[in-house]
């Protein structure tokens, strides 16, 4: 702003007080996170994924996510400014990453977007299957007898008791669930 009387004009009259101009100068470039309420391991789709921007954005669209590993769609792309949502829909199952590249997007000053974190879903629909198995012959006299339960992929081993297995027969009851490994566990009847 010019300040007033700073200048006269050739009749020496002086000049009022001048309008102000304001910048904001910005050169900060717009980061972001991705976040998501799924783990690693998820069976539900679509995968929900927020996106928080540090400041407002513009120009920034469901084509503005990178997808990896499985096919995925993306769903339901909605938000304004600096927060942002979307579904990730894979089309299969298997390791499946999202994120945002660098510059696909930019602020108010035209400062593009940092390349934001990566999101590693593991998505898996297939329930496991049970095979048992015993080195015991149909008809046994001794006692403990030892069933092997292997499963067809790994299982959480916290969700496996000894009230998962039902015993029937003159058998009395299991004894013990010991884990052999992520997909074998060792009981005795």
């Amino acid at each position: 702003q010019v300040d007033a009387a700073a200048v006269n004009d050739v009749a020496i009259n002086p000049n009022p007080q001048g309008p102000a101009l304001e910048f904001e100068f910005d050169s900060t470039r717009p980061q972001l996170t991705l976040s998501s309420t799924h783990t690693y391991f998820t069976r539900i789709s679509p995968i929900p994924v927020v996106v928080a921007f540090t400041e407002h954005v513009e120009m920034f669209g469901v084509d503005d996510f990178t997808t990896r590993g499985v096919a995925a769609e993306l769903e339901n792309f909605e938000g304004y400014g600096s927060f942002f949502a979307v579904g990730v829909v894979p089309q299969a199952e298997g390791l499946l990453t999202v994120s945002v590249n660098e510059s696909e997007c930019m602020d108010l000053a035209a400062n593009t977007n940092e390349p934001s974190n990566t999101l590693t879903f593991m998505f898996d629909t297939t329930q496991p299957t049970t095979t048992l198995t015993s080195n015991a012959s149909m008809f046994e006299n001794t006692s403990p007898i030892y069933i092997l339960t292997t499963f067809s992929e790994p299982i959480l081993s916290s969700t496996l008791a000894h009230s998962d297995y039902t015993v029937q027969g003159s058998a009395s009851s299991l004894t013990a669930v010991v884990n052999a490994s992520a997909q074998s566990y060792s009981a005795y009847v």
